[in-house]
């Protein structure tokens, strides 16, 4: 697919985006006296102090290696948060705009084909579709273009971004999902990008999908895996880690999260693009250092135009990519 970082994320924009996080974590770094401590999100054990980033703490669960705050953010700062962010803000006057035909011909097209294959192969009913966390609308737009589903529900809590969802003529919900507690009918599938890594139980998100879910219903979601490349090349400078991804999940530890929350999960893999592209983006700008990594100065740099495709597409076969799917049926409890 040859997704570069430069391509959904132009370097133009860094600098702006960059003044509203810096205002987002300000205001979570003001509310730190209220956070609460937590357990793995994954698997429920005690973890073990790893890091800090940004004045907050984060733990490693030597069970299942999942990485995750704690103190974090309890619910209602988070709902009132993502409802108030500047910088999804930013995302959705400048970011998306910017970048929106690459991401819908390069990221939200496959994911919606991805998707209508499971379907397929599955013998899913296309009754409703929900995104949840839908930002400004293109996966939601996409898959309402191929008329498979009746309903394509957008949900998501940002009034800014809401309100691009409504412009696309969507059926929108401007709610935080836990607020949710029915819907007017059973639904056949819910998708989830790059969310369940922000929110503060994993749990109780996969608690509300199992309900909302018609009788084997579909989960699709997609996070970083922080066993991945870049994430652990770049370890505590990967720009992964920051001060919304609460939950970094692997494989192994998403996968029994859902087994444990009433799922099957059809397949976990990592298709990722791009963890090449991140690792040597940084070397090129000086972010990081390949002095000590003679293999990765061969492959990332002395024969990127050989290499690096090659390269990737090991990472994206074996797992080791940090872009991660998962996609589960309901199972009965």
């Amino acid at each position: 697919m040859n997704i570069a970082p430069e391509d959904i994320r132009p370097a133009a924009l860094e600098e702006g985006k960059a003044r509203e996080i810096q205002r987002d974590t300000d205001w979570l770094v003001a509310r730190q006296p209220d956070f609460v401590a937590v357990k793995c999100p994954a698997c429920g054990a005690a973890g073990k102090p790893a890091f800090e980033k940004f004045g907050f703490s984060f733990e490693d669960c030597p069970s299942c290696r999942t990485v995750f705050m704690s103190p974090r953010a309890t619910p209602e700062i988070m709902a009132e948060f993502y409802g108030r962010s500047t910088n999804y803000e930013y995302w959705d006057k400048h970011v998306f705009p910017a970048s929106r035909g690459v991401r819908k011909s390069k990221v939200f097209q496959p994911r919606v084909d991805r998707i209508l294959a499971l379907c397929d192969s599955h013998g899913l009913e296309t009754g409703v579709a929900m995104d949840v966390g839908a930002s400004v609308g293109i996966f939601c737009e996409t898959l309402q273009e191929t008329g498979r589903f009746r309903r394509v529900v957008a949900l998501e809590p940002n009034f800014a971004q809401a309100e691009s969802c409504r412009r696309l003529g969507l059926e929108t919900l401007e709610t935080d999902f836990f607020k949710l507690d029915s819907f007017d009918e059973p639904i056949s599938l819910i998708t989830a990008f790059e969310v369940i890594e922000h929110l503060f139980s994993a749990k109780a998100f996969l608690e509300s999908c199992h309900q909302l879910l018609a009788p084997n219903g579909m989960v699709a979601v997609t996070c970083p895996n922080q066993l991945g490349f870049d994430i652990q090349t770049l370890g505590i400078d990967s720009l992964s880690f920051d001060v919304e991804h609460v939950n970094m999940f692997n494989p192994a530890a998403l996968r029994e999260l859902f087994e444990a929350n009433g799922f099957s999960v059809l397949q976990c893999s990592t298709p990722g693009e791009m963890d090449a592209s991140i690792v040597r983006d940084a070397v090129l700008a000086g972010q990081f250092s390949l002095a000590r990594e003679p293999f990765l100065r061969e492959v990332l740099l002395n024969q990127w135009d050989r290499l690096g495709g090659p390269f990737q597409s090991f990472l994206r076969d074996n797992g080791l990519s940090s872009h991660m799917w998962l996609v589960a049926i309901k199972r009965q409890l």
